[in-house]
């Protein structure tokens, strides 16, 4: 999918230094371009609502803590295949 998409994922929030990375529940990694606050909700189910602003980094719009199960793509797949060298 191309830059600018939006997207509505689903995921474990993850702090990797001072960044968060939404794993998602086929495997796949989002960067996450997301506000501070959003760090409260590390380690937890999340619903991440933004827009692709890179090969897997996503602008955030908002966060929501979950505690069901729903899937989502891989956004990394698409990237390699589609983004140039």
């Amino acid at each position: 999918m191309p830059r600018g998409t939006a997207h509505n994922l689903v995921g474990l929030l993850l702090r990797n230094g001072r960044s968060l990375i939404l794993r998602t529940d086929d495997g796949g990694e989002w960067r996450l371009d997301a506000p501070s606050g959003a760090r409260k909700l590390a380690g937890r189910r999340v619903r991440v609502t933004g827009t692709r602003d890179g090969c897997d980094l996503l602008a955030v719009r908002s966060f929501e803590a979950l505690d069901g199960h729903i899937g989502s793509h891989n956004p990394l797949l698409e990237c390699r295949a589609s983004e140039p060298a």
